[in-house]
């Protein structure tokens, strides 16, 4: 029986550590199951002498990556890691004061509200101001002595520790493009593009070059078959763009707003916005729905468009 629950242990611990940086809850979970195995030490079952091991012999990880893992599910509770990345909790872990770290994470969701509000990096850089630290500073009425120490802090690990690594995520790469497009039934569409999009902006492109191929195509939508019509507008604060939608069921058009993705997963930084969105439009879906199924609109993906030759809603 041990040896089967060791063996069930590891093959969850290596399905999640393909799929660790979607969420802090994976990550999360991944820290709870390896603290498991580490303070029982059931990986001895196994004929293995150390945990490290361990790791390296299953899942080609050092121990020290994986006690990453470990820290985020010592210091955090699973409702707290919901609307976080790994990326956002290995940073917030390494603030080993809990006061400090509370407050720096109550600061970065404070600041990610209006930091998603634009696209512009110059203009997010703005929204990481110490103007903005010291309003939440000053809100979780954190005594006036620690507050030039508090602010340091939170300044040198919000500021830039997530605005490097989202920098990093959106910052394209030059004079890179993507696969040669091969898709047989739309080379004649596909004539003024060479390559396959590498960023948000080659997905715009390239749904604006497809669309009107697109608006030959039905697809369903809360229950009701509708097909593009007119791009009302593109712009580019969130939502990204406002699109005429035709229903066939009721004889209405509707104007829907969308929101333009390299891959759908990275919406998830727009999941605190207010602003309506009914429709991600993306280049490929990368989605887990068993994991994002609250707070996604749903998505059309023009990779999937041009393999089916359908549109599918996900």
């Amino acid at each position: 029986m041990a040896t089967t629950d060791i063996n069930a242990d590891t093959a969850n611990l290596k399905n999640l550590l393909d799929r660790a940086d979607e969420t802090g809850s994976i990550a999360w979970r991944i820290g709870e199951i390896a603290s498991r195995i580490w303070k029982g030490k059931t990986y001895e079952q196994l004929k293995i002498k150390t945990f490290g091991e361990y790791t390296k012999e299953k899942f080609r990880k050092t121990e020290d990556t994986v006690d990453v893992y470990i820290d985020i599910y010592s210091n955090f509770k699973f409702d707290e890691v919901s609307d976080m990345l790994f990326s956002h909790l290995r940073e917030f872990v390494k603030i080993k004061e809990t006061k400090i770290r509370n407050i720096a994470i109550q600061t970065f969701r404070d600041l990610r509200s209006k930091y998603i509000k634009s696209k512009s990096l110059e203009e997010k850089a703005h929204v990481f101001t110490t103007e903005e630290i010291k309003k939440v500073v000053k809100i979780i009425s954190i005594s006036k002595s620690e507050q030039s120490r508090l602010e340091d802090d939170i300044v040198k690990e919000i500021v830039t520790e997530v605005f490097n690594i989202k920098r990093a995520k959106e910052e394209t790469k030059p004079d890179k493009h993507g696969k040669e497009f091969k898709y047989p039934n739309f080379t004649e569409v596909l004539g003024n593009m060479a390559f396959e999009p590498i960023d948000e902006q080659g997905t715009v492109a390239l749904f604006c070059l497809l669309f009107s191929e697109l608006k030959k195509y039905h697809f369903t939508k809360i229950g009701k078959t509708m097909s593009f019509s007119k791009i009302v507008f593109v712009r580019s604060r969130f939502p990204d763009a406002c699109i005429y939608c035709h229903d066939h069921t009721d004889r209405f058009s509707y104007a829907i707003m969308a929101e333009f993705e390299f891959k759908s997963k990275s919406y998830e930084d727009h999941l605190l916005s207010k602003e309506p969105c009914q429709l991600i439009i993306c280049w490929e879906n990368n989605l887990n729905r068993e994991i994002y199924r609250q707070g996604f609109p749903p998505i059309i993906s023009l990779k999937n468009f041009l393999e089916t030759g359908k549109i599918n809603m996900f």
